[in-house]
């Protein structure tokens, strides 16, 4: 799996789960912590790729949200 600079952490999917025990990848836009005007480097697409490969790798499905969301940028507990 090829990145350009990120952390996997950054690009790779949120796994989250419904009552039911079923699990889906999100996969939020990734722009370098800003874009092309201000972010940290150009170009960010193998990066932008990497959660929907972790997904397909762990036989998620993966759901794609217009978001910009670096994972280093949430806390959770895992419940």
């Amino acid at each position: 799996m090829e990145s350009d600079d990120a952390w996997t952490r950054d690009t790779g999917p949120s796994i989250v789960k419904n009552a039911q025990g079923e699990r889906i990848g999100i996969d939020w836009v990734f722009n370098a912590w800003g874009g092309e005007e201000g972010g940290l480097y150009f170009p960010w697409d193998q990066d932008q790729l990497i959660a929907k490969q972790i997904s397909a790798m762990h036989e998620l499905d993966s759901f794609s949200t217009p978001l910009v969301l670096e994972g280093g940028s949430i806390h959770v507990d895992g419940e």
